[in-house]
């Protein structure tokens, strides 16, 4: 995820087939954001 000022802008995901990424997916569309349950872990 990209998260400046913890705002999520992109999160990404991937699907990982025999140890090898295969597909990624970026979702940036604010309406889409919005649905996700993302956490901000602190670092």
């Amino acid at each position: 995820m990209w998260a400046p000022g913890g705002r999520p802008r992109v999160v990404v995901g991937f699907t990982i087939r025999e140890g090898r990424i295969v597909e990624m997916e970026l979702i940036a569309n604010a309406e889409r954001l919005d649905e996700l349950d993302v956490v901000i872990l602190g670092s």
